[in-house]
């Protein structure tokens, strides 16, 4: 990744509970501002059942940006918008930030 990035090669995780799924990528949203682009990823919604808590499956998804990044600090909007910022998800000890020029 770098300032001349027009997509990113992410590594998507369901956070919470999901007997390991993860799931299928259903919506992408990505706010930009001068300071930070801001990427959110919705994955399929899960059956209605009991789920286990072991970690859930990796999927790789690539998203196209509108724009470089440029030099803004890449904002992953699952842990900036959620309980989850407060890193209590392994995946959200970073608070949020996934790049940083």
């Amino acid at each position: 990744m770098s300032a001349q990035s027009e997509s990113l090669d992410l590594k998507v995780t369901r956070i919470g509970c999901a007997s390991g799924f993860t799931g299928d990528i259903t919506v992408t949203q990505v706010n930009y501002s001068t300071e930070n682009v801001a990427v959110g990823i919705v994955v399929e919604p899960l059956k209605d059942r009991a789920q286990t808590c072991q970690s859930n499956q990796t999927v790789s998804y690539t998203l196209d940006l509108s724009e470089p990044l440029g030099e803004r600090t890449l904002i992953d909007l699952s842990c900036a918008e959620t309980s989850d910022a407060d890193g209590s998800t392994a995946n959200c000890q970073s608070e949020a930030v996934r790049w940083k020029p």
